[in-house]
C-alpha cells in the first residue's frame, strides 16, 4: 500500500464521524445495523473495555440521526440501495453515563427519583425541562407537528424508563390516546403535550377524551398533565397540573 493510500490509526477516537471525516482506518461494521434494527428491541452491550461499544453507538447514533454521507461505501449503504430503503432521520436522545463527566451532576440522575416519589411533579418537570433543552437543536425533526410532539414524548418516555419507572406512550382509551402515563406506587401522571394550544386545552382533552376513566378504580393518586411546547428554546414550555378528585 503506499502512502497515498495509507490511513491513520484512529488511537483513542470513539466517534464515528470523527473517524470518517478524519479518514482513519475503520472496520467496517454497518452490516449489523439492519439486524439490530428489524429483530430486536433493546439491547445491552456487554462486551469488554476498549473493545468498541461507545463507536458502535456513535455509528448507531450517526444512522438514525439520518447523516448518510458518513456511510459512502460502507455495507450498510449497499443494504439500503439494494432494498430500495430510505434514510430516514429520528430524534435521538443520548445519555452519557461516563463518571467523570457527572461528579458534580450525579446528584441530578437521585433528585429526579426523590421528587417522583415525593409526587412533586413540578420539580420532576423542570429538572425534565432543563434535560431536554441540553438536547442537541438538530436531533429534533422540523417537518411536521405530529412528529415534533413526539420527540419530546419519546424524550419524557426515556427518562423515566432511564429511572426505572413504569412509563407507556400512546396509550388508547375509548375515545382517543394519551401522549404517556406514568404509573407509580400509589400515583398515576397522565401527559398531553401541545406544540400548538394551552395548557388548558391539554387539561379539557384528557378529560374529555376519558384517558382517566380506566384509572378510578385504583386507589391512587391521579394527575393531569398539561404541558406546551417552547419552540423557540426547543424544550418544554409551560404546564398545568390538577389533581383528579
Amino acid at each position: 500500500m503506499s502512502l497515498v493510500q495509507q490511513r491513520n490509526m484512529p488511537i483513542g477516537i470513539q466517534d464515528f464521524p470523527s473517524m470518517i471525516e478524519g479518514n482513519y482506518a475503520y472496520v467496517d461494521k454497518t452490516q449489523f445495523i439492519p439486524q439490530l434494527e428489524i429483530l430486536g428491541r433493546a439491547y445491552f452491550l456487554t462486551r469488554p473495555r476498549r473493545f468498541g461499544k461507545s463507536l458502535f453507538i456513535s455509528t448507531l447514533q450517526a444512522y438514525f440521526e439520518g447523516k448518510k454521507e458518513l456511510f459512502k461505501g460502507l455495507a450498510i449503504e449497499k443494504f439500503k440501495e439494494e432494498n430500495n430503503s430510505e434514510w430516514k432521520k429520528y430524534p435521538v436522545l443520548k445519555l452519557d453515563l461516563n463518571a467523570q463527566k457527572y461528579i458534580e451532576e450525579e446528584d441530578l440522575i437521585d433528585e429526579f427519583l426523590d421528587s417522583i416519589k415525593e409526587n412533586d411533579i413540578e420539580r420532576v418537570l423542570i429538572l425534565m425541562k432543563n434535560l431536554i433543552a441540553s438536547i442537541p437543536y438538530d436531533s429534533f425533526l422540523e417537518n411536521q407537528l405530529e412528529l415534533r410532539e413526539h420527540n419530546y414524548q419519546s424524550a419524557i418516555y426515556l427518562v423515566f424508563r432511564l429511572l426505572g419507572q413504569y412509563i407507556k406512550t400512546e396509550v388508547h382509551s375509548s375515545k382517543g390516546r394519551s401522549d404517556a402515563e406514568v404509573e407509580l406506587e400509589d400515583s398515576i401522571y397522565i401527559f398531553e403535550f401541545k406544540m400548538e394550544g394551552s395548557t388548558q386545552e391539554a387539561i379539557i382533552q384528557i378529560k374529555n377524551m376519558g384517558y382517566a376513566e380506566k384509572h378510578k378504580a385504583c386507589n391512587k393518586n391521579i394527575f393531569l398533565i398539561g404541558v406546551t411546547i417552547d419552540q423557540t428554546k426547543r424544550t418544554l414550555g409551560n404546564w398545568l397540573i390538577e389533581k383528579l378528585q
